[in-house]
């Protein structure tokens, strides 16, 4: 019952994030003053911060950290620094209070220490963690009933079938494993819409096509000697349509003028994709026949084929009922 109370706040901040309007390239006030560090002096009688305290500080150093590396990047997947900070803290928490966890508050307080090492690209892509912030092994063995991954002796809790609320301990996914959403593939994989499956980003050079993404800052373009890999995008000035301009530093591709200019992340219910010749794309949210439609907060509706989307760090629990979004383990334990 504690779990639950304490992650209320995660709903109500994503319910509000529905009406917040975007603000590209730094979140709204409001958000960067929520962001202020958490005091690690204990206020209720321990020796170190409250469990509470200490994912805050998790959350605001994870967050910090996206938003110097790429304020799109948080734009487009948090919708803020605050629901951004929330989400963090909520998952901390869940897995510090999740039965035979690994995870522990020296854990925590490691990877907080560490998160300002972690490279941008890597950052961007939560891949390449430093090795304080890895995953902690709990002690479920292979095939035990798991709400999070630090449970488990494997570092991974399989939610399969698609549309389940818990699920099993057991091997990580790799590349070509099958996927509904990016969060089933973990750390360091993107879930490939066109083939439902798990794949690593591509680096610089190498060979990518529509079932093989490039890594951060690159674009798949045709190359001199043919077939297709990833190149550098364009940082300011001319661009073309491939490779474009780099996203992540918040830019794209004009169609008319074929210049970089501010890529536009525009509220729910908005135009999303080339509008008046330039790139829209959606603020926490997802573009659906050329309109954008919200990620659905904790306690809100979800279909895992037609949509809306889960925010992230939720699943979409699939039930007679429906489907409901709920932050992943959340009603497990």
């Amino acid at each position: 019952m504690r779990t639950v109370l304490r992650l209320a706040p995660v709903a109500l901040a994503l319910a509000a994030l529905s009406c917040s309007p975007a603000n590209l390239g730094a979140p709204p006030d409001a958000a960067v003053e929520s962001a202020a560090p958490i005091d690690s002096g204990a206020d209720s009688g321990e020796a170190g911060p409250s469990t509470e305290q200490l994912c805050k500080s998790y959350g605001y150093a994870r967050c910090t950290r996206l938003q110097t590396c790429s304020p799109t990047q948080l734009l487009l997947v948090y919708g803020s620094v605050a629901t951004c900070e929330s989400l963090f803290a909520a998952n901390c928490m869940l897995s510090l209070a999740a039965p035979s966890t690994g995870s522990t508050p020296a854990h925590v307080q490691g990877c907080i220490a560490a998160v300002p090492t972690w490279g941008c690209t890597d950052v961007i892509f939560n891949e390449n963690a430093p090795p304080a912030c890895g995953m902690p092994q709990g002690s479920l063995a292979n095939g035990a009933p798991c709400g999070v991954s630090s449970q488990c002796q494997s570092a991974w809790c399989s939610r399969l079938p698609p549309g389940s609320a818990c699920g099993a301990c057991g091997p990580p996914p790799q590349p070509g494993t099958p996927c509904e959403t990016t969060a089933e593939c973990g750390s360091g994989l993107t879930c490939v819409a066109s083939t439902k499956k798990c794949a690593r980003h591509a680096p610089l050079g190498a060979a990518c096509s529509s079932t093989q993404p490039c890594d951060d800052g690159l674009s798949c373009a045709a190359s001199g000697s043919g077939g297709r890999v990833c190149q550098q995008t364009a940082t300011s000035g001319p661009c073309s349509p491939a490779p474009g301009c780099n996203e992540y530093m918040g830019l794209a591709c004009n169609a008319a003028t074929g210049t970089c200019q501010t890529l536009q992340v525009v509220p729910p219910g908005q135009a999303c994709g080339t509008v008046a010749d330039q790139r829209q794309d959606c603020l926490a949210g997802t573009c659906a026949d050329g309109v954008c439609v919200a990620n659905s907060p904790a306690g809100g509706p979800c279909d895992l084929a037609a949509g809306p989307a889960c925010m992230s760090f939720g699943v979409c629990v699939v039930t007679s009922d429906g489907g409901t979004c709920q932050l992943a383990g959340s009603s497990c334990f």
